[in-house]
């Protein structure tokens, strides 16, 4: 079975499931990338290998494949933005207790 989206952007992609769990992208006849369901999950890879993520639905794999990796914050960086907010907050919380 194969299916073909066409992209806003005057790019054809083109589905391929040669298999239940493997669903392989095409542009213009060329390898743009695979979804393949392991363990419960859909993983996707980039035409060169990349890692694209895990995902829990098959559209959402074949979207990382088609755009390419969604910009994520690291974990280091979420972390450090959280705690700057605690201690802002604790900040303000200890000034506001101070004039009382």
């Amino acid at each position: 079975m194969s299916t073909v989206l066409e992209r806003g952007t005057g790019t054809t992609v083109s589905w391929a499931e040669p298999d239940a769990t493997l669903w392989v992208a095409s542009v213009d006849g060329e390898y743009a990338g695979m979804v393949e369901f392991r363990d419960g999950r859909f993983v996707a890879a980039s035409s060169t290998g990349k890692d694209l993520g895990v995902f829990v639905s098959l559209l959402r794999a074949k979207e990382a494949v088609e755009n390419g990796p969604a910009k994520t914050l690291q974990f280091p960086y979420v972390a450090a933005v959280a705690a700057s907010a605690i201690v802002s907050a604790t900040a303000v919380a200890f000034t506001a207790f101070a004039v009382l």
